[in-house]
């Protein structure tokens, strides 16, 4: 067990290769994620000023695909080390959310959603 609690939640990313990217809907009902070590909410909703717009997230080497998992900017520059993340370019294009259920979803700007058959 850590000594803090956040490198506990983060626990799943442990190793990983993590990207900075501004973070996107993938659908127009899509308002939010959450950082995956403290919970600070990845938000662009207007009603909530003071969501996080940029952070660190998952590359389209993770399993379950790019945008899935994020980090804020204070969690990773705490946990980097302690996390063993590997900063990684951003890779361009899309983020494409991999889901087995419904085959790769790409958010892309302007909320229109684009599936890969």
């Amino acid at each position: 067990m850590s000594v803090d609690w956040r490198a506990d939640s983060a626990r799943s990313l442990q190793g990983h290769k993590l990207q900075r990217r501004t973070w996107q809907r993938w659908t127009p009902e899509w308002d939010h994620d959450h950082c995956s070590g403290c919970g600070a909410k990845f938000t662009d909703h207007p009603q909530i000023p003071d969501g996080l717009r940029e952070g660190y997230t998952t590359t389209s080497e993770d399993s379950r695909g790019a945008g899935y998992e994020w980090v804020c900017l204070t969690c990773f520059a705490d946990l980097r080390e302690e996390m063993g993340w590997i900063e990684v370019p951003p890779e361009e294009g899309p983020i494409v959310k991999r889901n087995p259920n419904e085959g790769d979803t790409a958010a892309v700007p302007g909320f229109r959603t684009v599936r890969k058959i």
